[in-house]
């Protein structure tokens, strides 16, 4: 039988017992520990590089990971006070936020005057191979990638011995942020999810599986076409060689049960993700309520998620039913692919309502014979 996932299992099999224990110095909460160690793959030579020993330092603080950690000397750009500071062609607007590899920040384009988003790897972290690597991939797999509901790639450089990418400025907002005033109605719901389905059908038939889909990572702009960011961990089918045995990447409440147990994955897992993210959007709550980051791993394996039309009675059956279909703990289960996903969901599009919304400016879905999940009687 599958062995049970423990806290002392999860983290000897992730190779991070060491720097779990040098990270309890950082955070106090298992919840913020646990995704920093697996997210970022930091080794604990990358910890000891950026933090100083000394509890007292006036080194600038260079990512909310660090928070209340004394940062020592750094390698490339000096990013201690970045707003008019000029890279290459591009003066630097304000910081707008942190990923997962580097920081982002608002610029103008000296010589266009077109305002676009910068990327550039973490100081102290340029000369970790595996950050660096990864950094690589994402530019590559962007430039591969041309469509409505991709954030798209502008150019990349590199400056100071260190990597920039130039990415479209999205303006808007993150479903994240909008969730917190409350579920959205069903036909908004699936007006945001058919973009989705539809970034996803088009990268998935390159290869390309995303790997961290959640609603943070869908960006809705003022015309009401959603933008899937942030491939920094995306991975695409012939690259297999930069995917470490037993190393987790993603967010723990979106994580498909293969994505948590370190097992191979494919366009299915982010399917999961959709599906979650999908969950949330109509109830307002996430798929698991759980106390800690292991709690969560084991519901994504073990736990059969309460059907959404229980959470939110008003949700018709056949969306409730779509949804924890595309949750399956077994990939076979759940749609075998985005146009599938999205074919089921365009097929209870008129019980759903009218979104309000601009029409999405998406690619056609291949059409494709779905059976839709057994209506379930409630005893």
């Amino acid at each position: 039988g599958q062995s049970q996932l423990t806290p002392s299992r999860f983290l000897h099999n992730q190779r991070y017992v060491t720097l779990s224990r040098f990270s309890l110095t950082l955070a106090g909460d298992e919840r913020i520990i646990t995704p920093l160690l697996y997210q970022r793959t930091l080794r604990l030579s990358a910890l000891r590089t950026a933090c100083s020993v000394g509890p007292n330092s006036n080194s600038p603080r260079i990512a909310p990971e660090f928070a209340g950690c004394p940062l020592s000397k750094f390698r490339g750009f000096d990013m201690t006070d970045p707003v008019h500071k000029q890279i290459g062609d591009y003066e630097i607007i304000r910081e707008l936020g942190h990923g997962g590899m580097g920081q982002v920040f608002l610029v103008r384009n000296l010589i266009s005057d077109r305002i676009e988003a910068m990327k550039i790897l973490l100081p102290d972290l340029a000369n970790q191979g595996d950050l660096g690597a990864r950094f690589m991939r994402e530019i590559k797999l962007l430039a591969s990638l041309d469509h409505p509901n991709i954030a798209a790639l502008r150019t990349a450089f590199s400056a100071d011995n260190q990597l920039i990418m130039i990415m479209e400025y999205v303006e808007g907002d993150t479903l994240a942020h909008r969730l917190e005033g409350g579920p959205f109605p069903p036909a908004e719901a699936l007006n945001y999810i058919d973009q989705v389905l539809a970034a996803l059908s088009y990268a998935h038939a390159k290869g390309i599986i995303h790997r961290d889909i959640k609603p943070a990572n869908m960006m809705l702009t003022r015309d009401g076409v959603l933008k899937l960011m942030d491939f920094g961990i995306a991975r695409s089918g012939n690259d297999l060689g930069l995917t470490v045995t037993g190393t987790t990447l993603g967010s723990l409440d979106y994580m498909s049960p293969e994505q948590v147990q370190a097992q191979p994955t494919d366009g299915r897992s982010d399917l999961y993700s959709v599906g979650v993210s999908l969950y949330e959007m109509v109830t307002g709550q996430r798929m698991f309520s759980a106390t800690s980051s292991f709690s969560i791993m084991e519901a994504q394996i073990k736990e059969t998620p309460r059907a959404p039309i229980e959470v939110q009675p008003s949700l018709p059956k056949p969306l409730s039913d779509i949804i924890i279909m595309s949750v399956a703990k077994n990939p076979a289960d759940r749609f075998q692919n985005a146009d599938a996903f999205r074919n089921a969901l365009s097929q209870i599009r008129d019980s759903c309502g009218s979104p309000g919304l601009p029409k999405p400016v998406v690619a056609a879905a291949t059409p494709r014979p779905v059976q839709l999940p057994p209506t379930q009687v409630s005893d």
